[in-house]
C-alpha cells in the first residue's frame, strides 16, 4: 500500500478542551473552592479522585503552590495549602 503525499493541506487546530476548568490560579493560601456532587449521582470517592488528580497537575503547573482535595458535606472541597 502506498500513500499520496499532500503539500496543500494545513494542519487543523487542536481539539483540547478548556485548560482552566478549576480556579487553581485564583486561590491564595488558605482559600478554597467547592465542587458539588454531580447530578448523575456519581460516588463522592470518584469526584474526590478526579479532583486529587487535578491537584497533582496544579501542584506541578503552579509550583511552589500546593493544593489538597477533601470530601466536604455532599461534594469535594479543594484548598491551597502553600
Amino acid at each position: 500500500m502506498s500513500y499520496a503525499i499532500r503539500t496543500d493541506v494545513p494542519i487543523p487546530k487542536g481539539q483540547r478542551g478548556p485548560r482552566n476548568k478549576y480556579p487553581f490560579s485564583d486561590l491564595g493560601v488558605g482559600h478554597s473552592f467547592y465542587v458539588p456532587r454531580p447530578a448523575d449521582g456519581a460516588e463522592l470517592k470518584v469526584g474526590l479522585a478526579r479532583l486529587q488528580r487535578a491537584c497533582v497537575g496544579a501542584n506541578k503547573q503552579h509550583a511552589p503552590a500546593r493544593f489538597a482535595a477533601r470530601i466536604e458535606n455532599d461534594g469535594v472541597g479543594v484548598w491551597r495549602t502553600a
